[in-house]
């Protein structure tokens, strides 16, 4: 009989640790903690930019207006979980892009959330993002439309003449898009970047992108001549160099067009302190292919 009962009880225990686990997932006030801790000790404040229909938060750090500024834009992840919002689910437990954008020195910098990300109110007229609008439509034509807007915000508020994008994962994605559709890029960097969504493993695909978004590799002849530098990690799991490698081909292999393997790093993790040498990487159309760093 003892026996017997355990077996149920042990069901209830399992149950009920999955339960306080999923409670315990970060919340939004956590991350956005996280975000405080990073950014205001090396001088960058946040605010938010009303990027039709999106709130969009943003961290910067203005030294030179009238100049130029180094734009950071954050990557996402894909988990779903019942017990928690889905504006919590959309923003990352690691904001990499920001983390990276502490160690830059520049006199301007610039990091943007991506929509429904790091905000109490994701949408200007109060309703909550959807789960098609951060996750499988990262890269929609709405999504597309705030991040540029975004953008023109911040130009039009300090007077910058010209923007270098640094794009972190499905970030990239973003930023390649930006790219294509603006003439005040200077050159485009990418960090563990998903540049070809027709590249991405199968199984990764389905859950990635639908109709409603965008592929960022249809730019890449219309880029050819920008400067740009592409890492990738060693211990990359879910973006490795052939995606990079296949960008860089549609765009004729391009002398402006760098991708290089960092020794070390994984998708997220090592980049933070290879991150001022690697900006360091020459970034123009003379070098050519780089060798693994």
């Amino acid at each position: 009989m003892t026996r017997a009962r355990s077996i149920p009880a042990l069901a209830v225990l399992i149950a009920t640790t999955g339960l306080l686990s999923a409670c315990y997932l970060p919340t939004m006030d956590m991350k956005k903690q996280t975000t405080m801790r990073m950014a205001v000790p090396n001088g960058m404040f946040e605010r938010a930019i009303e990027a039709d229909p999106y709130n969009i938060t943003v961290f910067e750090r203005i030294r030179q207006k009238n100049t130029i500024a180094n734009v950071y834009i954050e990557g996402g992840q894909v988990i779903w979980d019942d017990f928690i919002r889905e504006r919590e689910v959309a923003t990352p437990t690691n904001p990499l892009a920001l983390h990276m954008a502490t160690r830059d020195k520049a006199d301007n910098i610039i990091w943007l959330a991506r929509p429904c990300q790091f905000s109490y109110a994701p949408k200007i007229d109060g309703s909550a993002c959807t789960r098609e609008e951060w996750a499988n439509g990262r890269f929609s034509v709405t999504n597309l439309r705030a991040m540029n807007a975004a953008l023109d915000n911040v130009k039009a508020k300090y007077g910058f003449t010209g923007f270098n994008l640094i794009g972190v994962q499905d970030g990239a994605g973003v930023a390649v898009h930006l790219a294509a559709a603006r003439k005040d890029i200077l050159s485009l960097r990418t960090v563990s970047g998903v540049l070809d969504t027709d590249v991405l493993p199968h199984e990764k695909h389905e859950t990635f992108v639908d109709k409603t978004s965008n592929n960022p590799g249809i730019h890449a002849a219309a880029l050819a001549q920008l400067p740009q530098q592409h890492f990738i990690g060693q211990w990359a799991d879910d973006v490795g160099p052939g995606m990079a490698q296949t960008f860089r081909s549609h765009a004729g292999n391009s002398p402006c067009i760098r991708v290089s393997e960092v020794q070390g790093v994984t998708d997220e993790k090592g980049w933070v302190n290879r991150w001022p040498d690697l900006l360091k990487t020459p970034l123009d159309c003379k070098a050519g292919m780089a060798p693994a760093q």
